[in-house]
Parts: C-alpha cells; structure tokens; sequence
C-alpha cells in the first residue's frame, strides 16, 4: 500500500494478512482399550468448523497443565478426521491428552486436558486377566491379592 502525507511524501506499507487462528477444540471424548498386552485409547472430538482443517494430539504422562501440554510430550499430527488411536502405551498407566486444530499451519488453542488410564493386566474387579492371540481379553476366577 502507499500512501501520501500532506507534503506528498510518500510512504510504502506492506499488509500481512494473518491466517486466523482455529477455535478450541471441543468435545474430547477417551476410550480404553487393550489388545495383545498392549494399552491403546481411542480419543475423538467434536470437529472445528472450515475448510482444511488437521488436527494434532498431544499425550504425555506428565500432566503439563491444564492449558498445554509439557516439554517433550509426544503428538500425532496431520489429523484429517476425528478421532485417532494411541497405541502401545503403557498398561495401568495414566495419559494427559490435548487436542489442537491446525489451519493453514496455524495451530489453535489447546482443548483443555483430559486424562484417562489404561487398563492394566488386571480388571476392575482385581482378576487377573490374559490375552488370547485374536486379541480378544479373557479374565480368569479369583480376586487377586497382595501377598
């Protein structure tokens, strides 16, 4: 842009346009689930509205804060749906999840932090459960105890 002043000097401007930031993402929604000894959850959310838009979540088992996630958590990036599953965590084992949206290499404010924890070995009830090679869980009789 240029512009003249009162003594017709004159002064050239560029304009940047800024991509606008995404919205938070809303709705975050956690699944647990345990295959072949190896913990997974299953997170998906409510889809921020425009065009083009990714996605990328962040866990890490340090809590970080509620606004964002801490040094060193690790992400998926490039989310085109809702949901995504993260596997080979942990068993028993307590994850802190953010989700952002990305627009145009601009990434939005963080959802606020959720946590879930993966199931371990045992079930809910203390019973000792194994796996079976189609994946499926299968919890064998007695309450387990400490010794």
């Amino acid at each position: 842009v240029t512009n003249k002043d009162d003594q017709m000097n004159t002064a050239t401007y560029t304009v940047v346009l800024a991509t606008p930031v995404p919205p938070e993402v809303q709705g975050v929604n956690i699944l647990r689930s345990t295959s072949n000894g190896s913990a997974s959850l299953t997170v998906s959310w409510t889809a921020v509205p425009g065009s083009g838009i990714t996605y990328t979540v962040w866990y890490s088992t340090n809590s970080g804060t509620t606004a964002e996630p801490p040094s060193g958590a690790l992400n998926v990036s490039g989310i085109t749906g809702i949901s995504t599953t993260l596997s080979r965590l942990a068993q028993g084992t307590t994850y802190y999840i953010w989700i952002s949206a990305v627009s145009s290499g601009v990434s939005g404010i963080y959802s606020m932090r959720m946590s879930e924890t993966t199931y371990s070995a045992y079930d809910e009830n203390g019973s000792e459960a194994c796996f079976e090679a189609n994946g499926t869980v299968k919890t064998l009789p007695g309450k387990i105890t400490e010794v």
